[in-house]
């Protein structure tokens, strides 16, 4: 696996990954049906993440195939909240978790970065099975946090503190 910059040139691999319902329906990602579309996406997340010197976002690729992106978006109170999506037919190969763990640990190389939090929908287990597999702990769930084509969901909460990350040798 290979994490490299995403750039608009990915778009046309990642379209079928964001255009697919199955994998968006848990994200916060909106009507992407084209490429123009994908990459106007990929534009504003590097552009923002520029600003706000977020970690990613990453095309993670294996061998010559973007399996997905991952990436961790800095916030104000210095804490970057993770995210990833990954294409179906690479669910389940340990491709999100070993690109979270390459994110988490540049996230901590950060000296101000106290703390990486991350949410998964209660209907997504293998998305909390990432979580803890990095080692992130449980805080709680946030009831109808989460909406999407007029249901709610609920998001279940993880984090990892700095002192955590180190005592556990990640």
């Amino acid at each position: 696996m290979e994490l490299i910059p995403l750039e608009r040139s990915h778009a046309s691999a990642l379209l079928p990954i964001w255009s697919d319902e199955e994998v968006v329906k848990t994200t916060y990602i909106r009507d992407i049906r084209t490429e123009k579309d994908c990459q106007d996406r990929i534009e504003r997340m590097v552009n923002v993440g520029l600003t706000r010197k977020d970690i990613g976002p990453y095309a993670i690729f294996h061998k010559q195939n973007l399996v997905g992106i991952v990436g961790a978006a800095r916030d104000a109170s210095f804490e970057y909240g993770l995210y990833y999506h990954l294409g179906q037919k690479y669910w389940g190969q340990g491709y999100a978790t070993e690109a979270a763990k390459a994110v988490l640990d540049a996230a901590f190389k950060v000296p101000e970065i106290m703390r990486v939090s991350a949410d998964a929908l209660t209907t997504n287990p293998a998305s909390v099975g990432v979580l803890e597999k990095i080692g992130m702990k449980y805080e709680g769930c946030l009831r109808t946090k989460f909406y999407r084509d007029g249901v709610y969901g609920d998001l279940q909460v993880y984090s990892i503190l700095r002192h955590e990350y180190c005592e556990r040798g990640l």
